[in-house]
């Protein structure tokens, strides 16, 4: 076992040794029948089984040595999809799928009550949407709606430890957790040299139950957190990437590239913080890159040269995410404008 330390303002403030063996085994297949020359079925049936052991030795604080830690979880999942070929170019399709994510045990906890097993969770997604390639395949659309239902979703918690100063990573399984949207892709092949990619996506997420522990009053009753933002899930994305080709006489190529990434804000702990340390904020990301691929010289060597630069328009870091630490935040800082060239040769 390796160990783990943390250290507040140079004095070491956690120090542990974490060891888990996994097993898994599974058993599964999937058919496909043709009900009609447009229409098909596809069907799927898998059965899984995990085991895992666990043992910790806590050092600092609260100091402590498990026994080894052993359970096991089995739970049939499946697929079924129903596909429509309207056209050569345009297929419709409808999907239902359950999924399954073992349980297991908590490498981070520093207290015995705190390292589990937690349950295993499951979900239920629904999905329909559209597949098409149009205008002899020059482009490319794509739309999906979904619908994913959560039942003891697994969560990182952090709470107050018992001795009132430290705190305590626990994973606990939220009641349940719904996700809904939608998806899109486009691809447009604009000329021979020109090309475009873009995607969007609307992300609607809410624990519709979801108790956690009052940070300030341990002892108190517990925070109804059920209808707060699901962390790391921005409603909005949006992305946009383009692509130009320049042939040059020996027979390479130069690539100009552009890309642009849109995100929401999200939050970055199930406890919405009042003084906005829990919500990261908009980001909006440019990249720029321009390629030389093909051959240099007479001989047979062909290199791939390229300058680039990434977040073009952020000069200086800028914030992130906050991290939820009980009491206290850490901040966590994103690289601001990064520049380079790369060269690749073969011969």
């Amino acid at each position: 076992m390796n160990t783990s330390q943390a250290y507040f303002f140079g004095g070491l403030s956690g120090s542990f040794n974490a060891h888990q063996n996994s097993k898994a085994f599974a058993v599964f297949g999937e058919a496909y029948y043709d009900i009609t020359d447009k229409l098909s079925l596809t069907a799927g049936l898998r059965w899984s089984k995990d085991k895992k052991k666990f043992v910790m030795d806590n050092l600092v604080p609260n100091p402590f040595l498990t026994p080894t830690l052993s359970d096991s979880w089995a739970k049939a999942t499946w697929r079924l999809s129903l596909d429509y070929q309207i056209t050569d170019e345009t297929m419709v399709y409808f999907s239902y799928n359950r999924g399954y994510r073992s349980g297991g045990y908590n490498g981070r906890g520093t207290e015995p009550d705190a390292l589990g097993p937690y349950d295993p969770e499951t979900v239920d997604s629904y999905e329909v949407g559209v597949r098409s390639d149009l205008f002899n395949e020059r482009i490319r659309l794509n739309v999906t709606a979904y619908r994913m239902k959560y039942k003891n979703k697994q969560e990182e918690i952090i709470s107050l430890a018992d001795d009132g100063v430290n705190t305590v990573t626990t994973v606990g399984n939220a009641a349940a957790l719904l996700l809904q949207g939608f998806e899109a892709e486009l691809t447009a092949i604009v000329s021979d040299s020109f090309s475009i990619r873009s995607s969007a996506s609307f992300l609607d997420s809410e624990y519709t139950s979801f108790l956690i522990p009052n940070v300030i009053d341990p002892n108190g009753p517990l925070i109804d957190n059920s209808n707060s933002a699901v962390r790391w899930a921005p409603k909005w994305t949006f992305s946009l990437a383009a692509n130009y080709v320049i042939p040059v006489g020996n027979g390479g190529e130069i690539i100009l590239n552009g890309n642009y990434a849109y995100k929401s804000q999200i939050q970055t702990s199930p406890a919405i913080d009042p003084l906005g340390r829990s919500t990261a904020a908009p980001t909006n990301i440019f990249d720029f890159a321009i390629v030389y691929d093909g051959p240099i010289g007479a001989g047979d060597t062909n290199i791939r040269a390229s300058a680039f630069v990434k977040d073009a328009f952020h000069g200086d870091n800028r914030a992130g995410t906050g991290v939820d630490a009980a009491i206290f935040f850490f901040g966590l800082t994103a690289p601001g404008r990064t520049f380079g060239v790369e060269l690749e040769a073969s011969f």
